[in-house]
């Protein structure tokens, strides 16, 4: 099936105050056999090239992604992690060649594949990526639970393997939304961390207007003062539509 995407980065206010560039950063690609592959990531604030670990992370796995000849369902699983560790590899190399050490580029990222009868996600950190299909809204992956505040994974830790969450549905999408850490207050409800209909819906009718100008408006959206007001972090908000044949 042929899909839409909408698609935008912001800097936070708390950056923004401090002259500091927006550090997530978000890649997408149509795949064969009607597939899309989205993938973002929130480089560290504390790590010394985190903006640019986000950056290799996403463009690195949608790469490996749009090689993978049209993956059968019960592979998907396997190219998603293979994608990571080809991610995880590139900034290595970066960080070799720069004469840093990995976690200099210390990032989260979570990627998504979806087609017409499955939907598989994987997560390394925070953020989420959130469904609307024939169930409603539903949150494939979420936040994981810290025992610490602002504490998170990154791509670039030792125990990236094991902290890795999968999500896997079955069944027709119609949009998936995948997000970084600064909107997941706004769009979920915590502690259960369930899609809030008042933040997707909205956005989601946006969407199936299949507006020309998507991408400029969900930037404005994303930069208003009512979201800069509840959230100071970057926030980075990706919405694939399925268009209907």
């Amino acid at each position: 099936m042929p899909w839409q995407v909408m698609a935008s980065s912001v800097a936070g206010s708390s950056h923004s105050r401090h002259g500091m560039p927006c550090q997530d950063a978000f890649s997408w690609k149509e795949l064969a056999g009607g597939r899309v592959a989205v993938a973002v990531a929130d480089g560290a604030g504390s790590a010394e090239c985190g903006r640019q670990g986000a950056e290799i992370a996403v463009q690195s796995a949608i790469c490996t992604l749009a090689q993978e000849p049209g993956v059968a369902p019960k592979t998907s699983n396997e190219a998603l992690y293979s994608a990571l560790g080809d991610a995880r590899s590139a900034i290595a190399n970066a960080a070799e060649l720069a004469g840093l050490s990995i976690k200099s580029f210390a990032c989260t990222c979570i990627l998504v594949i979806s087609g017409a009868d499955e939907t598989v996600a994987l997560q390394v950190g925070d953020g989420a990526v959130v469904l609307d299909n024939l169930e409603g809204l539903v949150a494939l992956t979420t936040p994981p639970k810290a025992e610490y505040a602002n504490e998170t994974a990154f791509l670039t830790s030792d125990d990236w393997l094991s902290v890795a969450q999968f999500g896997h549905m079955r069944g027709e999408t119609h949009h998936i939304c995948a997000l970084t850490d600064g909107l997941q207050r706004l769009a979920l409800e915590f502690p259960a961390c369930t899609p809030h209909a008042g933040f997707f819906r909205p956005l989601l009718t946006f969407a199936n207007s299949r507006p020309n100008d998507g991408n400029s408006q969900l930037e404005a959206f994303l930069k208003s003062p009512r979201l800069a007001d509840r959230t100071d972090d970057d926030v980075t908000l990706v919405i694939a539509s399925a268009i209907p044949k």
